[in-house]
Parts: C-alpha cells; structure tokens; sequence
C-alpha cells in the first residue's frame, strides 16, 4: 500500500505517486536546502523523440547556471503521452543571492533558452508556481516559487509543486525515468 500521497499526485487522473522513494528524495532536496534564497523552477521540455536530447540540455543549462556563478540542483522525470509524446519536466533549484537567474531561465524569444532550445530542434515551457503565496505583490505570476525556511508554507507548496514529477499518469515504459543532479556537485 502506498502509503505517501500529495494533492497533485490523488488529483483526478493523475493515478497516484508513481515512485515515492524518488519523491521523498526530490522532498529532501528541498528540505536540506542551504541556499539563502532559493528559487524552484519548473521547465518542461518538448519535441524531441529522443531522451539523450533532453539531458544534453539540462547539462548545457546547469554549466551556463554555473558559469554564471548560480549555484543549482535538480530533479528530472520522462512521461510519453499521446498529445505531447515524449517529454521531460525540470525542476531547477537555484541559489539566487548573488546573480539573478532569470536572464538564463525566462520566456523571452531571443533569450537564453530559447536560443538553447532553437539550436536543439526542442521547444519548452517555463511553468509558474499556481498558488497565489508565490506571485508578485502585484498579483502577476513569477517564472518561479521562493522557499526560504522562514516560509514553512512557501516549503510545503514547493514540496506539493515537485511532486508533479512522480504522479503516475503518463510514465513511460522504460528501465530510466528519473533523473538528477548529483549531490557532490550539486552546491557547485
């Protein structure tokens, strides 16, 4: 019986938590965060048929993050369906106390990304956080959730945000689903 159970992943139609060792995993990343002020992304990427595609562009968006002295670390989950085939969500946890990350991670046509994903044949999606806790003061949406500890309600919702990733419904039939950053790298 399982015994770990999220709104998103008992949400109609999602049909449970496919993996909760891998959710309790992308739970403690969250959890064990040392960043001063973390930031968690969701970014899914599309049209490609081919798995190999999809993490040579999170290598590629990790070491410019990096570069750019933007500490990270990540989660990843494959689903195949029959409107957007084979596809990969993101989520990117990033250190934002000394370099801005939205110059890498926007929607912007002629940005960052979008040159990343040209070049790659691929499209995306940069998926913002739902609850209200996370948008700006004006009511408009940011590209992403804030968690800091003094928040215990903006942890929880980001907790219930990444377990979008282990919802059964549209996993494919393959040995890998997941992916993730390494933990020995993780605060480079």
């Amino acid at each position: 019986m399982n015994r770990v159970r999220t709104k998103v992943t008992s949400a109609k139609d999602n049909g449970g938590l496919h993996s909760p060792r891998e959710f309790k995993k992308a739970k403690a990343m969250l959890e064990d965060c040392s960043y001063k002020k973390p930031r968690l992304y969701h970014l899914c990427l599309m049209d490609s048929t081919q798995v190999k595609t999809y993490q040579d562009i999170i290598k590629a968006l990790v070491a410019e993050l990096r570069r750019n002295k933007i500490p990270c670390q990540w989660k990843a989950a494959l689903e195949e369906d029959d409107s957007k085939y084979l596809h990969m969500h993101i989520y990117l946890l990033v250190e934002a106390i000394d370099n801005n990350p939205d110059h890498i991670l926007n929607r912007k046509d002629y940005g960052w990304l979008h040159t990343l994903a040209a070049k790659n044949d691929i499209s995306f999606k940069l998926n913002h956080p739902r609850d209200p806790i996370h948008f700006k003061e004006d009511g408009n949406h940011k590209n992403y959730a804030t968690l800091p500890k003094s928040k215990p309600e903006k942890l929880a919702d980001c907790i219930e945000w990444i377990s979008y990733l282990y919802k059964m419904r549209s996993k494919p039939d393959r040995r890998q689903i997941y992916f993730s950053s390494r933990p020995s790298r993780a605060a480079t």
